[in-house]
């Protein structure tokens, strides 16, 4: 097991310096086949991980490989004395067990597709090696992220998910757009960083270790002695969980890097970066559930990210930012499951998100792929009949994820939504406000996934019959992904957990790392009439959206617009952008550009007026030094002719 979790990091590692080092020699196909083999390998090995896992006894599922010690500073006893820690002991190493695993499982199955999927899409863009360097670094960023087996590792892989996201979606860097896409994600990724940090150093003194395998029992013990988790540490980890997974207020990097490749965009906001700060949280579980109000604190930004998000994206024209702000949306509905002490319900939608979304923007990528570039919703329409297996899949992705059973969205939204209502039916009145949130979030979500689909691939075309003569269906390297997600995002969701049935297999086997669920059981009846009123609101929602727009195109634009304000408020994004630029950005940029003024103008003058002092001195020492034999004999004499007057008078 040693050798299959090295090899889980050193393959992709390998291959990213490989194909970097040959880029200029290697044709994009080339580069393509040798990452998307060594990404199946890694599925492989994370399967096998997951085999040999799984047959060991539930409280003995992990395996810690240790290969050589990194940093060790200190005495050498270990621990915390008097509330500080001594010593500072890491290893590189991998740590196995269901949380990392089940990460591991997605990252490289989906991530697996996605590079196939990229192969046939980048075959005609300049570059394509160097962009599959940059895939298969990103991978070893995002496996050591979940793999690492302490907190350092996992900082190190999530700066290099930042890294990689900056290079992937700055990819085309001669456009102006994705290059300054590229930076945000870049900067902002980097506020939520700072929280991390802060925490990595407070855990540190706290217990004395960042191992995973050592945090969990100190931070047990701690409990039972009655130690009480500071909540701000807990809420430095979720700055940096915020950062990442894209909630409010640092959200708005995530829709503009719909300026990379669709594939990086699949990559990025179905199985990977985005993913990283609920992991985050799943994994210190036991911090945040000891941390007294800090939970309430992550529930309520969850809610409140997916209902803002939701109402962004009932008004996006371009296909892949609906996509975006629906990513946004969903990534709320998993913190609020955290944040309601869930953490196997959250890691469940993780999961299921993975394959429909995955799947959504694969599926926009081959209709952008056969409009030659064409994003904007409104100059679609009956691609269906043009794109009918491309049309077949999407239905089936937007159905998961608009939460229509059976698809995989409606159990674990079904059930997020089930925990809400379970804590506020017990008494927990604040729940019925997230649960209200939750609910009306789903139902925006229905609205605006039929919008899209409907927008795109129903009605009449409003394609531009000079640009878009002949929409084709994609490849069979393209195709074939978008078939296997489709399966998945169908009976994805029915296989990892259907709670009305008892059958939660993903919660048992993730049981032994996760902080435990509150105990609320509602009754069978209950449970199943919640059921009922979610798929209700859902189809109803789909259905309206639905039929607004595929009747008279016209009408349904014009319908958008019948409240202005409003229509401009959510097409723009709620101007976040613009407030944040009025508030932030421009008073920043006020202050470095004032700051260079202040450096050009006073510390480099001062340094140039000490030059240009130096030069006058020497213009007039110049006159005497003139290398004259009778200028030297008349200085000498008015010299000592000056003294002897000074000393006379």
């Amino acid at each position: 097991m040693n050798l299959v979790a090295a090899l889980l990091l050193a393959l992709p590692l390998t291959m990213a310096a490989v194909i970097g080092l040959l880029h200029r020699r290697l044709t994009t196909k080339q580069a393509g086949v040798l990452a998307f083999a060594m990404t199946a390998t890694c599925f492989g090995l994370a399967v096998a991980a997951f085999t040999h896992l799984r047959g060991l006894p539930v409280d003995e599922r992990f395996v810690e490989a240790t290969f050589w010690r990194w940093i060790e500073l200190g005495g050498a006893d270990g621990g915390a004395v008097d509330g500080a820690a001594t010593r500072l002991a890491l290893d590189v190493g991998v740590w196995l067990d269901p949380l990392s695993v089940t990460w591991a499982l997605f990252v490289t199955g989906v991530g697996s597709l996605i590079f196939l999927y990229s192969i046939s899409y980048m075959a005609h863009e300049q570059g394509g090696a160097r962009y599959f360097a940059y895939l298969c670094l990103f991978l070893f960023s995002m496996l050591t992220l979940v793999l690492g087996s302490n907190l350092v590792l996992t900082f190190l892989g999530w700066e290099g998910v930042g890294l990689c996201s900056y290079l992937l979606i700055g990819f085309e860097y001669g456009k102006e757009t994705a290059a300054q896409a590229g930076r945000k994600a870049f900067l902002l990724n980097r506020i939520g960083d700072i929280g991390f940090l802060i925490g990595m150093f407070w855990t540190w003194k706290l217990f004395g270790t960042l191992g995973h395998g050592e945090m969990k029992p100190l931070m047990a013990g701690a409990l039972a002695a009655g130690a009480v988790i500071p909540p701000l540490l807990a809420l430095s980890y979720f700055v940096g969980a915020c950062g990442k997974s894209a909630q409010l207020p640092l959200f708005v990097w995530l829709p503009d890097a719909m300026a990379g490749p669709t594939p990086v965009s699949a990559l990025i906001h179905a199985a990977t970066m985005v993913t990283a700060g609920v992991y985050l949280l799943c994994r210190l579980s036991p911090l945040f559930a000891a941390a007294a109000w800090a939970l309430d604190v992550v529930a309520w930004t969850g809610a409140a990210t997916a209902l803002f998000a939701g109402l962004i994206a009932l008004r996006q024209r371009d296909i892949k930012r609906v996509l975006a702000y629906s990513t946004v949306s969903q990534l709320g509905y998993m913190f609020l499951a955290c944040g309601l002490g869930a953490f196997a319900s959250g890691a469940f939608h993780v999961v299921t998100h993975a394959f429909f979304k995955a799947l959504l923007f694969l599926g926009s990528g081959a209709v952008i792929h056969a409009l030659h570039g064409e994003q904007d919703l409104w100059k679609m329409g009956g691609l269906k009949h043009h794109l009918p297996k491309t049309a077949f899949a999407m239905r089936i992705g937007a159905f998961a994820l608009a939460g229509i059973a059976p698809f995989a969205g409606f159990f674990s939204k079904d059930e997020i939504l089930g925990v809400a209502f379970a804590q506020a039916y017990a008494g927990d009145r604040s729940r019925w406000v997230l649960w209200g949130m939750g609910v009306l979030t789903a139902a925006l979500t229905a609205f605006y996934t039929a919008r899209m689909i409907t927008l795109c691939f129903d009605g009449e075309s409003r394609l531009d019959p000079h640009a878009h003569a002949h929409p084709h269906e994609a490849p069979p390297a393209m195709a074939i992904p978008l078939q296997i997600l489709a399966v998945l995002s169908l009976a994805g969701g029915i296989a990892l957990g259907f709670e009305a049935l008892h059958w939660m297999p993903l919660h048992h086997w993730l049981e032994p790392v996760l902080a435990p669920a509150p105990d609320l059981q509602l009754s069978s009846a209950l449970t199943w009439g919640l059921m009922t009123l979610a798929f209700l609101i859902a189809v109803l929602a789909w259905r309206i959206g639905a039929k607004w727009y595929s009747g008279d195109f016209a009408a349904a634009r014009a319908a958008e617009l019948s409240l202005p304000r409003l229509a401009r408020v959510l097409a723009g994004r709620f101007f976040v952008d613009e407030i944040y630029g009025g508030l932030i950005v421009r008073p920043l940029r006020f202050c470095a550009e004032l700051a260079l003024e202040f450096d050009q103008r006073v510390v480099d003058g001062l340094f140039r007026g000490i030059g240009t002092a130096a030069v006058l001195l020497g213009t007039a020492v110049r006159i005497v030094q003139n290398g004259v034999i009778h200028s030297y004999a008349f200085w000498v004499l008015a010299g000592t002719v000056t003294l002897l007057a000074v000393a006379l008078s």
